[in-house]
């Protein structure tokens, strides 16, 4: 069993040819678990997650481990979702606020906003007139005030500035 602390990095732009990949597959909503055991998708080795860290969020093709040529990498499964293309911002900031309100989580995609679908608040948008469209999305920039990962290195806090906010807000 491989037990995995921490991420190693993310392979969306390293070159993979001549590594063996393996992928841990993952649902959207257990990206944010501490504690999680499953097998891998091709070797059916198993993994544990053990992350203690605060506002942990694992990443689409995250490297979870690494020995030599080998990768083990999460993936995080496309699920039914909800897309919206505000042509505003007005219509981003209403949209955003409103779905808010119900506390259903938001991910925002180049020019989409994307949540998990659920039949009732795609009527209300639809009622709305905000156009939703029903598809498959890998949720994966979860809209919130706080950055996913934080590498403190000696006196220094390196943060992974993919929280929408932690690109606006002063840092720490």
């Amino acid at each position: 069993m491989k037990i995995v602390s921490e991420i190693k990095g993310n392979a969306k732009n390293i070159d993979l040819a001549g590594k063996e990949v393996d992928y841990f597959d993952l649902e959207w909503f257990e990206t944010t678990r501490k504690v999680l055991r499953k097998k891998t998708r091709n070797n059916n080795e198993e993994v544990a997650f053990r992350i203690l860290k605060e506002n942990f969020r694992v990443k689409h093709l995250d490297i979870l481990f690494e020995e030599g040529n080998k990768l083990i990498l999460a993936s995080v499964i496309p699920a039914p979702a909800i897309i919206l293309q505000p042509t505003t911002m007005l219509q981003m900031g209403t949209i955003c606020y409103e779905i808010g309100n119900q506390h259903i989580p938001i991910f925002i995609e180049n020019d989409e906003v994307i949540l998990p679908y659920e039949d009732p608040i795609f009527k209300v948008l639809d009622k709305a007139g905000y156009n939703p469209v029903k598809g498959k999305r890998v949720f994966e920039n979860m809209l919130k005030a706080t950055p996913d990962h934080v590498v403190e290195t000696g006196d220094h806090k390196s943060v992974d500035v993919d929280a929408l906010f932690s690109k606006v807000l002063p840092k720490k």
